[in-house]
């Protein structure tokens, strides 16, 4: 059942005299007292640190501000433990968590955002403490299975999921208006998406050329591999061991983007060297793009802009079945001995995860969640078409050297749809400098 705010106001209200009843039982009570959206009871008295990347004092950001209103929210629950959080910057702040974890001590993070493709790192130097222990029956069915085998690691799970930006199809509709074509359903196929580019692929009369089709291909950005993996493409194994997008299946995809502009010509000249930025722009300000991949987090801009456009799951490939692709974002607990005080982050990782701070923290989910009882509001249709696709988005693979796989494949994906480097080449070649990386 979803979580109101009513509802969950009134949990806030009573829970410090559940809690209280039920401290003296540890982490085993978890188990007997904790429905969907119920606080869990924790023995621990104190402060805990929270490291996030971005975070500045004060709500300088709306990111900062919903951290702030998700700490209030939380002491109200718990009114004996204190968080401090501890802003990072996103440049060089990866270094300054990882310096921290190592170092231990009452200042290290009890609690950190950490993408789950970098989570496998933690887990592998022992850094990050399984959540198995603290997971409930009640978690475990709502947590999507998809989206929980993305925290994963040799049969323990790393990481409470927090939320999962799907990849998925912007649509400009005033542009779509202008041609007079229909918009797709959510079941298109890419023989439908390829017709509707095409149409969507003209000169104005004032010599602005529209594209029916763009996307960005850059080292950090996964967005054009939906098309692979809507063949039965797949990166790599499960466990992150072998590459595999050298698969026929894979080529295939690869070959679709690249007709796309080397024979159907529905993609701009710079199509390959375009950076997100350009993708943007080219859509909602140059009205000069009418489609491309992107990831749920371009639907507040738009929104905000009044910018005219809907969202469609990315068109069903050879694999015959909806899919896409996606990052997870996750709160990792550090592992440590003090068994009060690990309960005590399981539980602010839990609830910061769950539908208590979606209910008393409105706007609090900024993409889609990884539980299936928290609800976005109605009125932001895109966003709940995004909701609708976290079933079947395949979450990207952990490995340690995420980094350098993404660089590697979107470098020869630019080769191939630049005309450089045959597909089928571009992914072999990919796999040449991958294979090295990943220890198998």
């Amino acid at each position: 059942m979803p979580l109101t705010r009513r509802r969950a106001l009134q949990m806030i209200a009573a829970a410090p005299v559940a809690i209280a009843a039920a401290r003296a039982n540890g982490a085993a009570a978890w188990q007997d007292a904790t429905p969907v959206g119920s606080p869990v009871p924790v023995a621990y008295t104190g402060s805990l640190n929270w490291y996030q990347f971005g975070y500045t004092p004060g709500g300088e950001s709306v990111a900062s501000r919903l951290a702030d209103e998700a700490v209030a929210a939380f002491g109200q629950l718990y009114p004996e433990i204190t968080i401090n959080i501890v802003g990072i910057p996103f440049e060089g702040g990866q270094q300054t968590l990882d310096t921290s974890l190592a170092a231990g001590g009452d200042d290290a993070p009890d609690l950190f955002r950490i993408a789950s493709d970098r989570l496998v790192k933690y887990a592998a130097e022992g850094l990050a403490a399984p959540i198995d222990p603290f997971l409930t029956e009640a978690d475990l069915a709502d947590i999507y299975p998809n989206v929980l085998s993305g925290v994963e690691y040799e049969g323990q799970h790393y990481g409470w999921p927090f939320w999962v930006p799907p990849v998925g199809m912007f649509l400009n509709t005033a542009i779509f208006e202008e041609q007079g074509v229909a918009l797709p359903g959510d079941d298109w196929t890419y023989e439908q998406f390829l017709e509707i580019a095409k149409q969507l692929t003209f000169d104005r009369s004032d010599g602005v050329h529209v594209s029916g089709f763009s996307s960005a291909i850059q080292p950090d950005i996964i967005n054009i591999w939906a098309f692979l993996y809507a063949d039965g493409g797949r990166v790599l194994t499960d466990d992150g061991s072998e590459y595999t997008f050298d698969s026929p299946e894979a080529v295939s995809g690869l070959q679709k983007v690249t007709d796309l502009a080397v024979t159907e010509q529905v993609t701009p000249p710079e199509f390959g060297n375009q950076k997100l930025a350009d993708i943007v722009a080219a859509f909602k300000d140059q009205q000069a793009l009418a489609m491309y991949p992107g990831a749920s987090g371009d639907v507040g801009t738009y929104v905000a802009e009044n910018v005219p456009f809907e969202v469609r799951p990315i068109p069903i490939g050879a694999s015959g079945e909806p899919t896409t692709v996606g990052g997870l974002a996750t709160f990792a607990v550090r592992q440590q001995d003090d068994a009060d005080r690990l309960a005590a982050s399981m539980a602010f990782g839990r609830f910061l995860t769950g539908g208590e701070v979606a209910a008393a923290v409105p706007g609090y989910y900024l993409a889609p969640p990884a539980r299936q009882s928290v609800t976005l509001p109605a009125d932001n249709p895109a966003m709940l078409k995004f909701v609708e696709m976290v079933p079947f988005t395949q979450i990207m693979p952990k490995t340690p050297a995420w980094g350098e796989v993404s660089a590697a494949v979107n470098a020869q994906i630019q080769a191939a749809v630049t005309g450089s480097v045959p597909p089928e080449e571009a992914l072999a070649l990919a796999g040449e400098e991958i294979e090295p990386l990943l220890g198998g």
